[in-house]
């Protein structure tokens, strides 16, 4: 009762007891292409937060340790790969990573009547951390040279060769630069900044 009282006359704290501040533990989030509550929404919101932090690093580790690049993949991996952090948030990634898997499996199988399938293992080695880095930093990565800002059909007849997909979709319709890294000759990564360093 003393309660109720406190937040029919208290301004402030009448605020802050709005259901919109609080957090609701069946919270929402997208895993796959449906909106999901409880230990899979959770696993899948740490993915998304591991990976915005992994890319922050790498980006950070190729514009501070090697001037923007060029780096060859296996050394910006192995750099990261030495920093205890990465080293301590990879085993609990992993895990999570290994719930979606599961999860993905488990969906497929109940579409397709069929048994469940066993629990996957994560593999918290470097060779697999090496493999999510890959697609997550490909995710985030244009081929040099692309300009930008200039629509996508006339792009090609300037350059007079196909653009690939991957690069709208990074982008956007309108060809903005939004990519944090650039490939150079399919095996060199450069920091995207460096387009817009004097």
């Amino acid at each position: 009762m003393a309660r109720l009282a406190v937040i029919r006359e208290n301004e402030h704290v009448r605020r802050i007891e709005q259901p919109v501040y609080k957090r609701r533990w069946d919270e929402q989030w997208k895993v796959g292409n449906q909106w999901r509550c409880g230990p899979i929404a959770y696993a899948a919101e740490f993915v998304d937060a591991f990976e915005s932090w992994l890319k922050e690093k790498a980006e950070w580790w190729l514009e501070k340790k090697k001037n923007g690049g060029p780096v060859e993949f296996d050394e910006w991996a192995a750099a990261l790969w030495k920093d205890a952090r990465v080293c301590a948030a990879w085993p609990v990634a992993a895990e999570e990573y290994a719930k979606l898997k599961y999860d993905s499996a488990l969906q497929k199988t109940e579409e397709n009547d069929e048994p469940a399938p066993g629990p996957i293992t994560p593999a918290m080695d470097f060779v697999s951390f090496r493999r999510e880095l890959k697609r997550i930093l490909d995710e985030e990565t244009v081929a040099e040279g692309i300009p930008f800002a200039i629509p996508y059909e006339e792009l090609e007849k300037k350059l007079k060769r196909k653009i690939p997909g991957n690069i709208s979709k990074v982008r956007g319709k309108l060809n903005v630069p939004r990519e944090r890294f650039h490939l150079r000759d399919k095996t060199q990564y450069l920091w995207a900044g460096l387009q817009f360093k004097p």
